[in-house]
């Protein structure tokens, strides 16, 4: 009997064990009534939210982001812009100070009718008040009861808004002209998830949120025509029936039905973390259906330079494009997508994003962050490299792929255009074929300079705007291409394949990320993300000699950086025969499979703890061309002067 209750405890303790070691993350349902008064430029709204807690232990406060309230004299935002205008950054001839040059010092400058501000009026909680306060951008809350495990509450909360002139991302007259850009308008619940509570000030960084449903009413001037997340489910026209090629017409509310002059723009988006909205009177709206469940729309303004043909060549190019990305990165899971001129450049959301311009390089990097930050929903304040890096690598991939692709198309809106981007692209490609040498050279810059921090820096709390900057997209990005490197170009369209389809609709980690890898590779990487994410270790490899044994040449290489990394020799023959040697180091347990039809011989591991390494080759010295170490400039070393050795 004692053995059968040991036998029934330990199963317990497994079960319990495994059940607290479970993901989970939190879901929010928004109901938000909003109203835009154009002539003082306020909002007035109620957001009515059923808030689900399906972590493992109970909520005694819960906390929302009040972002408009950085766009105020002296806050948080306002003082780390100012700052950094004292830290000067060399740039090619000259040195510019740090701070954003979209933000410097506009926030101090802001008089109170051009300010941000959010007041909260009343809080409910299952029907009862609550207490609260706000610290700048953060409104904390104290329950009257504790939210329990696997429970739920509703949230009624009355608020009301000015919208600041637009300084980043959100706002109103920015410098295209666009009336209203509403990002971050709203009183947003924080994430909480197995760290806690995040809480972050808002200092222009990078954003986290709570997967749900969002049903947005926006009542406005009938003037106005608005862009948004989601879906427009009041249509003055229903849409049905549509077929790939199509253009979409009279995607609108009926502007007939307006109640003092004001009309009613419905919109729900499911199973997103944020919402977006833009709202213009002269606004022109084109769409063009990609297939029968998805629609791609830009809305923008006629202003000489950002003509219709721009913009209906972005979703043209998008559409081409679309297959491709799908097969590479997984199937975009929305029915609508959104390219909305407004805000301060590109700046992504869920279904949508707002544009400075029409710029195709552009609308990819911020249609991509759809799988990046849209689905694959990293914490961007701790992981931003994860969000933009890996987006960055995307867009750098698309866009070379489609300017491949453009020299087979004869239909392209723009001929001038088009003959100018295939000159440029084939120009790139002679200079190096590593299509990804930009952003190898911008990273090794980087890496080379005083400000380089690690990658595992969170994003409000670089020292710098360019470190931040160089970390999350260069940095990032060549993340993906040094793991291509270690563990093969097919291997890592694996990775990022799994990656999406395991991880979509969640918040994953680095560590889930190189857990995919391991998994799908066979390779054993974490060594990799500790060294590469978080340490400011680097990477230099050199040709030391070749020494002749009994006539046969052996290699000597030497590690001058304490960052192990596998390596890639190419040795070139006189008779312009070629040969490849691969070394993998001893922390990866396997190798990479060979990579090209050259003949190819995969070497003994190399001690991660030796800084030397020898083999020999086959054929004699007087035969041998060169010797060149990671030919394609994958590895950002430090210095790659010593990579190639050529016989006399």
């Amino acid at each position: 009997m004692k053995k059968y209750y040991f036998i029934l405890g330990f199963v317990f303790l497994t079960i319990l064990s495994n059940a607290q070691n479970c993901y989970w993350q939190q879901k929010v349902d928004y109901d938000i009534k909003v109203s835009l008064n154009a002539e003082n430029h306020t909002l007035e709204g109620v957001e009515n939210i059923k808030y689900s807690n399906n972590a493992p232990e109970a909520l005694n406060k819960i906390y929302f982001h009040l972002f408009w309230n950085a766009f105020q004299p002296n806050s948080s935002m306002d003082n780390k812009s100012r700052l950094l205008e004292k830290v000067l950054i060399p740039r090619r001839d000259s040195a510019t100070p740090d701070w954003d040059s979209r933000v410097k010092d506009r926030i101090l400058q802001l008089k109170d009718s051009e300010i941000g501000k959010v007041d909260i009026l009343k809080i409910m909680i299952d029907g009862k008040p609550v207490k609260f306060k706000i610290v700048e951008t953060i409104l904390e809350i104290d329950l009257n009861q504790n939210v329990l495990p696997n429970s739920c509450i509703n949230i009624e909360l009355t608020f009301t808004s000015q919208v600041p002139n637009q300084v980043r991302r959100s706002g109103r007259n920015n410098a295209e002209n666009i009336m209203y850009s509403m990002a971050q308008w709203y009183p947003k619940l924080a994430e909480y998830d197995h760290l806690g509570w995040h809480t972050n000030q808002y200092i222009a960084r990078e954003f986290y949120g709570v997967w749900g449903n969002f049903k947005v009413d926006i009542l406005i001037d009938k003037k106005f025509t608005v862009a948004a997340s989601g879906n427009l489910t009041n249509l003055a026209i229903p849409i049905s029936n549509l077929k790939a090629g199509e253009t979409v017409l009279n995607y609108e509310v009926d502007k007939t039905k307006a109640i003092d002059n004001k009309v009613h723009w419905i919109f729900e988006a499911q199973n997103v973390h944020d919402f977006v909205w833009a709202a213009d009177t002269a606004y022109k709206h084109i769409g063009l259906v990609v297939k029968p469940n998805l629609v791609f729309q830009a809305y923008f303004k006629n202003n000489g330079q950002e003509l219709e043909a721009n913009w209906q060549r972005i979703l043209w190019s998008m559409a081409k494009l679309l297959p491709h990305i799908e097969k590479k990165f997984g199937a975009y899971p929305y029915n609508r997508y959104s390219f909305i001129q407004g805000g301060d450049g590109g700046m992504e959301y869920p279904m949508a994003t707002l544009l400075k311009s029409s710029d195709l390089s552009t609308a990819i990097h911020e249609f991509m962050h759809s799988w990046y930050q849209g689905i694959l929903a990293t914490n961007e304040y701790l992981y931003p490299w994860m969000d933009e890096g890996f987006t960055e690598y995307a867009q750098e991939y698309l866009y070379n792929f489609y300017l491949d692709s453009l020299i087979q198309q004869d239909n392209y809106i723009d001929y001038k255009l088009k003959q100018k981007l295939i000159e440029r692209h084939v120009k790139n490609k002679q200079d190096n074929p590593n299509i990804y040498f930009q952003i190898y050279k911008d990273a090794l810059r980087y890496i080379n300079s005083p400000f380089f921090e690690p990658l595992s820096t969170p994003a409000d709390y670089f020292a710098t705007n360019y470190a931040y900057s160089q970390s999350s997209y260069n940095r990032g990005a060549m993340f993906l291409v040094i793991l291509g490197y270690i563990i093969g170009q097919d291997n890592l369209d694996k990775v990022l394949l799994n990656y999406y389809n395991q991880w979509k609709f969640k918040h994953p980690t680095p560590d889930d990320f190189m857990n995919i890898a391991e998994q799908t590779s066979g390779i054993k990487l974490h060594w990799f993300k500790e060294f590469y994410v978080n340490t400011t270790k680097k990477i230099e490899i050199s040709i030391v000699k070749i020494s002749n044994n009994h006539n046969m040449p052996t290699v000597r290489i030497t590690r001058k950086e304490p960052f192990p990394m596998p390596l890639d020799v190419l040795v070139t023959y006189r008779d312009s025969s070629q040969e490849w040697f691969y070394i993998p180091i001893d922390l990866m347990l396997h190798s990479k499979k060979p990579e090209t039809s050259l003949p190819t011989t995969i070497l003994p591991f190399w001690q991660s703890t030796n800084p030397h390494y020898a083999f020999e080759l086959k054929r004699k010295v007087s035969e041998i061309k060169s010797i060149e170490l990671d030919p394609y400039f994958h590895l950002p070393e430090t210095h790659k002067v010593d990579n190639k050795l050529v016989l006399p």
